[in-house]
């Protein structure tokens, strides 16, 4: 913040906040500052700059090809502020948001089904899925398993999307996020929360 008084005199102002914006990227590059990492189904956590290139910024993070369900996570995603990570802190939910990824189908080893999952701080029953309904963590047609559409094209950057309020998350603070898929191969980029609402 800079403010200058008519005789030309400044004065500056600074320190670390969180801007009420439109589209939140959570995850680009990196995760989240605190973030604990898990992984399972024979899936590991995998940086990669190429094959595909990024859809934005320097890195993605891509599965193994697996047959079954595989996943990566994480959780802990808390206010300390280390610029070497991602965004800082927990992604706070706002009535009319909309949750987003950018995903990449590998066209000669596709998913049947994809799987977001939302960590509020206590409980993961805020799922989206996309595809076959194969994975069968929570209770179909409810916010905890929400079939959110067909699964994307393989072989391109494709935005997947959900609205906040069909996994229960308006008003909740997300700290956490699991990404699975059920067989073949998927690179992740560039998640976040998106409002037009928003002023």
């Amino acid at each position: 913040v800079e403010v200058e008084w008519p005789d030309g005199r400044r004065a500056f102002g600074t320190t670390t906040f969180t801007a009420n914006s439109t589209n939140q990227i959570w995850i680009d590059d990196a995760l989240p500052g605190g973030a604990t990492t898990a992984a399972d189904g024979g899936d590991t956590w995998n940086w990669v700059s190429s094959n595909p290139a990024p859809y934005s910024g320097k890195l993605a993070f891509q599965s193994s090809v697996q047959t079954g369900e595989h996943d990566v996570s994480f959780m802990g995603a808390n206010d300390q502020n280390d610029s070497s990570v991602g965004a800082v802190g927990p992604m706070q939910v706002s009535t009319g948001d909309t949750l987003y990824a950018w995903v990449y189908l590998n066209p000669a080893s596709p998913p049947t089904e994809l799987m977001l999952c939302w960590y509020d701080g206590s409980s993961y029953e805020h799922r989206a899925y996309w595809g076959a309904n194969q994975i069968t963590w929570g209770t179909s047609n409810s916010a905890g398993r929400y079939h959110a559409g067909a699964l994307p094209a393989a072989g391109k950057w494709v935005e997947i999307s959900v609205p906040a309020s069909a996994v229960g998350l308006p008003g909740l603070s997300v700290s956490g996020m699991t990404f699975a898929a059920y067989g073949g191969q998927v690179t992740w980029d560039r998640i976040g929360r998106t409002n037009p609402a928003t002023p």
